[in-house]
């Protein structure tokens, strides 16, 4: 009977370490394809800031844009403030574009392909001085 128990707890010992063995592997190997998605498709932009003088002004800025992927195909770079694509490259796996850019507000630029967004990067807006709240005093004497 004693024997039977200890077999029972080694065997239970085992079913437990293998069960968290492959529940670990099933991670990592969820991990790997989240990090091998991140690899398939680079896109970057420098600057990352445009910077005006005063909050709500308009920024000017040259842009550089690029982006890599792991297979050739037809893309197009897009800009979240423009229904048309700014360029596309057919039968490709990597592009660069440049641009005099103004704007006022945060802007997404994302790289497409024919059905799918790939990739998306934000250029972000940064004043020197933020907008002053006008103080209006109302003065009766």
């Amino acid at each position: 009977m004693m024997t039977n128990i200890r077999l029972n707890k080694i065997n239970h010992n085992y079913l437990i370490k293998y069960t968290l063995a492959a529940f670990l592997s099933m991670f990592s190997f969820v991990a790997s394809a989240d990090e091998s998605k991140q690899k398939q498709s680079v896109l970057t932009i420098q600057p990352q800031k445009c910077v005006a003088m005063r909050e709500g002004q308009t920024c000017y800025v040259d842009l550089e844009i690029k982006w890599a992927m792991e297979t050739t195909g037809n893309y197009c770079l897009y800009a979240s403030t423009k229904n048309e694509p700014l360029r596309c490259w057919y039968d490709a796996q990597n592009g660069r574009f440049t641009t005099e850019f103004s704007s006022n507000e945060n802007t997404l630029f994302y790289l497409k392909n024919e059905q799918d967004e790939l990739a998306q990067v934000e250029l972000k807006m940064a004043w020197v001085y933020k907008r002053k709240r006008s103080s209006v005093s109302w003065r009766v004497f």
